[in-house]
Parts: structure tokens; sequence; C-alpha cells
């Protein structure tokens, strides 16, 4: 129990030095590995641009990353968000950054975020919500959606083997940021 602790204190210490760093890859593949095992990086849901440095910098102390990119808000909302975290919960946000922050939720994760929950449901899931999964092209999703239209939905998510374009590695990127549920 303390090993894993140990372990997961030390990879966290890692992102924060990789982002300080610009390590971390762009291209949002990265999966954190846990000592029991692979944990889904959720931070592969924020998009690139202004701001996403920040909102990882700021948020992530308190926050699951999945918390982040599920919710639907609009400006005026999330600068509440931000000004609640700050003064109510000591959130680490240099005043400067707060327009940069609340500027980059409102424009991803605003009123027409396609992502309602993660994992995806890869039954329910939009095209939109299936495409922004690292790994997943626009082209993969609406094939998803299509095979679970037109033939009947998965019972799990291996079964996306059976598409153009998933083969054993994709599956394995993919597999921490979908369920196959009814």
């Amino acid at each position: 129990m303390v090993a894993s602790k140990v372990a997961i204190l030390v990879l966290i210490s890692l992102l924060f030095v990789g982002i300080a760093l610009g390590v971390i890859e762009s291209d949002r593949r990265a999966v954190i590995q846990h000592a029991v095992g692979q944990k889904p990086d959720w931070s592969v849901f924020l998009p690139e641009g202004d701001g996403r440095t920040e909102v990882v910098m700021s948020c992530s102390g308190c926050h699951d990353f999945r918390q982040i990119a599920t919710q639907r808000k609009t400006s005026l909302s999330w600068s509440q968000t931000v000004q609640n975290m700050v003064t109510m919960y000591g959130a680490p946000v240099d005043p400067q950054d707060v327009p940069l922050l609340v500027g980059y939720l409102a424009r991803h994760f605003g009123e027409e975020n396609p992502i309602d929950r993660l994992p995806l449901n890869i039954n329910t899931a939009s095209v939109e919500a299936l495409a922004r999964v690292p790994g997943i092209s626009s082209q993969m999703a609406h094939a998803i959606v299509e095979a679970r239209q037109s033939k009947r939905r998965f019972t799990s998510v291996e079964q996306l083997a059976r598409l153009a374009g998933f083969d054993k590695t994709l599956l394995e990127q993919v597999k921490p940021y979908l369920v196959a549920d009814k």
C-alpha cells in the first residue's frame, strides 16, 4: 500500500516536471502508469491551446481531469467556478491567469461539450465525443457509431477490433477511456 502511494507521488511529480519542461507529448497520448496497473491520464481530454498548462497546474491539485472534461458551463459559470475555487478553497491561481483559465475552460468545456461522462460508452457516445479520444479519428468515430446502429450494440470494448483501423496497439491505447455499457 505504501509502495503504491509512493509510486503515485513519483508519477505525479514526473508529470508536473514533464509539463514544466514541455516533455509531455503534445498529441495527448500519454498514459500514466500506476504501480498496480495502468490508469487513464484524463488530461488527454484537455485540448492543446492557450490556458491548458494553467488549467493543468491550477486544477490538478484538487481535481481529476475527468471532472473538468465532462462539464458544460457558460463563460460566466466558469468564471464563477474559478473565483469560488480561489476564494473558498485557496486554489493556486495567479489573478492574472483567471481570464486565461476561464477562456480556455469556456472554449473547450462550454455548453457544446460532447463529453458528458468518462469513460465514454461506445454504445451511446456521439461521433464528436468519440473523436476526442486520443487515437480515434473522426472517420473511426463514425465507423463505431455506424457499427452499433447497423448491427447491434457492443458488449465489450475489445469488439472494436472488428472495425477497420483498430489494430491491437490502438485498442490497447483507447481501452482505458472507453466502456461498452448497455
